[in-house]
């Protein structure tokens, strides 16, 4: 399904140039249900663009030409309009969706919040959540990050680092990535094997950096994060994990305490994860073009997840011998 209810199945061609210096290449542009993924002439997954993220630099021109990222340097051109119009309706959905600055934000605040006040006990709670969610600001979301970060470090210790380790850590996050918003970093987690912080920080238990199964085990929990995070971001589980009363604190005031913060990061190091949408998980693989072998032997759940495996024995290395080995020292 897409996002747009009247197609079951939406693609059309388009010319793709990851740089302003690359070629432009053709590509598949298949319209998902929040994510434009594109593929090369051999069905062969490039790389999948977030609807929230996509701007166009010449409105109402055809070929439409969109962009992602800070600097808009990543470009694709489309001709097909039907496919034109259905990534602009859902673009200018998610525009009315954004929050507005100034007093008109409040009032709108105030009415949603005595609606909210005269629903059932049980539905509040968890519209305030969602509400509170959609007007957090990406900078207040980074230094709730940072905070989180802080706190997680006073419970595992310093995370790992070293020059060539950081190295190889940035060559995982392009590949398993490809966008600034979320880190991957390497510390001593216990027994958990991975955790996601807010701001998007994948946290990585570096005793994953020993398995026989190398890069590819590891690479796994990364997008099984990535795929958690997708179906329920942890900002929507800090509110809910916070309760009506502290969510309703922090509209008011625009913040939330130390003390509800630090216990929910201690919550996403402890507390067992739901396990994400494996057709979601499967698609990231895709993506990022490797295995699924390693990851899927390691937990029964996610055996399923070796079959019909397009990347199963063709694939470009994830990392080199060099760079791997780096990795496994960033903790040394």
């Amino acid at each position: 399904m897409t996002a747009l209810s009247e197609f079951d199945r939406l693609e059309s061609l388009g010319l793709w140039k990851e740089t302003p210096d690359a070629q432009r290449i053709e590509v598949v542009v298949s319209f998902g249900d929040n994510t434009l993924v594109l593929r090369d002439t051999n069905d062969r997954p490039l790389t999948h663009w977030s609807m929230a993220a996509i701007g166009r630099l010449n409105p109402k021109e055809l070929p439409a030409i969109y962009a992602v990222g800070d600097d808009f340097s990543e470009t694709l051109e489309i001709e097909d309009v039907t496919m034109v119009k259905a990534i602009d309706r859902i673009r200018a959905r998610l525009r009315r969706a954004r929050p507005k600055p100034g007093r008109l934000r409040f009032f709108i605040a105030c009415i949603a919040l005595l609606a909210f006040a005269a629903a059932a006990v049980f539905w509040l709670p968890t519209a305030t959540a969602r509400y509170a969610t959609r007007i957090v600001p990406d900078v207040k979301i980074a230094q709730m990050g940072n905070r989180a970060m802080a706190h997680m470090q006073k419970l595992t210790g310093s995370t790992c680092t070293s020059p060539f380790g950081e190295h190889a850590l940035r060559q995982l996050e392009d590949r398993l990535i490809g966008a600034p918003s979320n880190r991957i970093v390497i510390a001593d987690l216990g027994k958990r094997k991975s955790a996601m912080l807010l701001g998007g920080t994948i946290l990585i238990d570096k005793s994953l950096l020993t398995d026989q199964s190398g890069a590819y085990l590891l690479a796994g929990h990364v997008l099984a994060q990535r795929a958690t995070e997708d179906e329920n971001p942890p900002l929507l589980q800090l509110f809910t994990f916070s309760g009506i009363r502290e969510t309703m604190n922090f509209l008011a005031k625009g913040d939330i305490s130390d003390r509800v913060l630090d216990a929910f990061t201690e919550s996403q190091l402890t507390h067992a994860q739901p396990l994400p949408d494996l057709r979601n998980l499967a698609e990231l693989f895709d993506v990022a073009e490797i295995p699924r072998a390693s990851f899927a032997a390691s937990d029964p759940r996610f055996a399923d997840l070796a079959s019909e495996d397009p990347f199963a024995s063709n694939y470009e290395p994830l990392l080199s011998d060099e760079d791997w080995l780096a990795l496994q020292e960033i903790c040394d």
